[in-house]
């Protein structure tokens, strides 16, 4: 399954390099087992789309890319969105971070329907 974090935060512009930053130094150290997300559909801050994107089928492997996200949500005071993709069209069915709190491992593998 195709699984998708991106980040929500009220001032894009204030986070989108220090989470970048950060996602990028979690890839290179091996850290984080996904794909960049950094997309800007205009030059407007707001509507770029950070966060990172992985493949799996198991609800044990989204634990390690939770606990990284969630250590981003309280350092920079955002919230990411979890959804997945299907046929092309993308579904949200989660948030979790500073104002949504931790994410539970169990509850967000069940709603993106994994084992």
């Amino acid at each position: 399954m195709d699984i998708y974090m991106i980040v929500i935060a009220d001032e894009m512009a204030d986070v989108v390099e220090p989470v970048i930053e950060a996602i990028n130094k979690a890839l290179e150290g091996d850290e984080l087992k996904a794909v960049l997300i950094n997309e800007c559909q205009d030059e407007d801050p707001q509507h770029w789309r950070v966060g990172i994107s992985l493949s799996l089928n198991k609800k044990k492997w989204l634990q390690q890319p939770l606990n990284f996200l969630f250590s981003l949500c309280k350092a920079d005071k955002i919230d990411f969105v979890v959804g997945f993709v299907e046929g092309g069209e993308a579904e949200d069915v989660c948030y979790f971070g500073h104002n949504e709190g931790k994410p539970d491992l169990f509850e967000v593998g069940t709603y993106l329907g994994l084992r």
